[in-house]
């Protein structure tokens, strides 16, 4: 994933969060958010995951929408 340049230069705590559709009921896996990206995983070919962002400054925590995203079969 990449994010917005120049975004969450003022926060205090940066989050990626996701989940398995059908496995598990909330966002309980996260990562600390990279600016330039984040990999997270490891996926199976079929899975559906939500992953949303999560940050925290003097003002509260935000998170984003959250995104499904299906696992397809790499391109070969």
């Amino acid at each position: 994933m990449e994010y917005e340049p120049g975004g969450g230069a003022h926060t205090t705590s940066s989050l990626i969060r996701w989940m398995l559709v059908g496995v598990e009921a909330d966002f309980i896996h996260s990562a600390p958010l990279a600016a330039e990206g984040n990999v997270v995983g490891p996926f199976t070919v079929g899975q559906v995951v939500r992953v949303m962002t999560e940050v925290t400054n003097s003002s509260g925590t935000r998170n984003s929408a959250p995104r499904t995203i299906t696992i397809e079969p790499p391109i070969t």
